[in-house]
């Protein structure tokens, strides 16, 4: 990705996160993650408004509708970082290691269906990125 891609893509996701409800939010962008079957990564951090969103590597060649959905969903899970954070922090301290493995795993599964349903439906109201030409 170009530093003008970069630009771009940071202007849309400071953008978007503004009509989502994350205008107190502070993002750090990365622009090669290379974890597979991820388009996007969203790390926010404990007890504060920042998060750290890394992108894959070939992210400006996917789909626009794909790019539009993935910064939606990386930004959602903002929303719900306190929520996984109480299950991943506080959960263990009250159930057996393999009882919390199989209800973390099963949380995380649908946490991402329901983020995924939600900025799908978010998406239409939300312009795909003008990329540089």
């Amino acid at each position: 990705m170009t530093r003008r891609d970069q630009k771009a893509l940071r202007e849309y996701v400071r953008w978007v996160a503004d009509r989502v409800g994350l205008r107190d939010w502070h993002f750090t962008l990365f622009y090669e993650h290379d974890e597979e079957d991820a388009i996007a990564i969203c790390t926010p951090t404990y007890g504060r408004r920042r998060a750290k969103i890394q992108f894959a590597a070939d992210f400006r060649t996917l789909d626009v509708d794909e790019q539009r959905n993935s910064v939606i969903h990386e930004l959602l899970h903002c929303h719900l970082a306190a929520v996984q954070d109480q299950v991943r922090l506080d959960l263990p301290k009250e159930l057996a290691q393999s009882a919390y493995n199989l209800f973390f795993a099963a949380f995380r599964q649908n946490l991402e269906y329901a983020v995924d349903a939600i900025s799908a439906s978010l998406a239409k109201d939300i312009p795909h990125i003008a990329w540089p030409k």
